[in-house]
């Protein structure tokens, strides 16, 4: 009798994991193959309901969190610990996006913000805070959601050269001339990044570094020049999020609508179209 419920548990697990497998696919998805030491990583997400049934999911919010997993391995075949934060994430069991067959759920994460190695007495300072690193080396990554695996994808972390070892220099001077007392020389040494290197993979980070040292943008006014400027930025959801808090659903719509216009296939209109979604379903709540 024992036996025979070992073999109905077992049996029961392995339906459940074969179904998830056949309702959900995830993929993930890279820029490039090789990335810059303390260059922000992004990978993108995409849950795909490739079922013939609209089906439920709490989808691919954040990593190491109840659904999404991500192993990232290195050369010495060694995985990456999950060092960011830790959200407070209650799931209901019944799945707060209701994809239809073919519909996506999507996200992007900045690997070196969730499993960045730590870079020891420099974790505490404005270079460990804002540029965090994944070592130089090459990498493996292979996500999971609920049983299901992903495509795995390579990358590299490499030394920068040339123009951008110079920015790295810079960068790394600007962050050790920051001061609570006088802000003014760190913001100064960010500027002459931006002015000098418009298009340096570092850019997004020193936008805000200069802007926010020097006090020329602050607030919202910050908030829309970086969705302006980076609009292929993972941090994009948070930008948007941030613009439309306080505006009325139709106001939403056109802001969401024009990121959408201004910048196709980009990040941000990914996250625009995400947003919208999310409305679209608040609204079938109230009603």
């Amino acid at each position: 009798m024992k036996k025979y419920l070992v073999y109905l548990i077992l049996l029961i697990i392995i339906q459940s994991t074969v179904t998830k497998a056949q309702q959900f696919s995830l993929d993930l998805s890279l820029e490039k193959q090789n990335y810059l030491l303390n260059e922000t990583i992004w990978l993108d997400a995409s849950l795909t309901n490739i079922s013939t049934s609209p089906l439920n999911t709490d989808g691919i919010s954040a990593p190491e969190h109840g659904g999404l997993t991500l192993k990232i391995i290195n050369e010495s075949g060694e995985l990456l610990d999950y060092t960011g934060p830790q959200w407070n994430i209650a799931y209901d069991g019944v799945g707060y996006y209701l994809l239809e067959p073919g519909e996506k759920q999507y996200n992007s994460f900045g690997l070196n913000y969730l499993y960045g190695v730590s870079q020891g007495d420099l974790d505490f300072t404005i270079l460990g805070m804002y540029f965090p690193q994944i070592p130089v080396g090459s990498y493996t990554i292979e996500g999971t959601f609920e049983g299901i695996t992903s495509n795995i994808l390579s990358f590299n972390v490499i030394e920068p050269s040339g123009d951008e070892k110079e920015v790295f220099d810079l960068l790394v001077a600007g962050c050790s001339l920051w001061s609570n007392s006088d802000r003014v020389p760190a913001g100064n040494k960010f500027q002459e990044i931006l002015d000098r290197f418009p298009n340096t993979v570092y850019g997004e980070t020193c936008f805000h570094l200069a802007k926010t040292n020097l006090g020329t943008l602050e607030g919202m006014e910050l908030t829309k020049q970086k969705l302006e400027r980076f609009p292929n930025s993972g941090s994009a959801i948070g930008w948007l999020n941030g613009i439309i808090y306080y505006l009325d659903k139709s106001e939403k719509e056109a802001v969401l609508n024009q990121v959408i216009i201004d910048n196709p296939n980009s990040r941000a209109a990914k996250f625009a179209k995400k947003i919208q979604d999310e409305l679209m379903l608040e609204k079938k709540v109230e009603k």
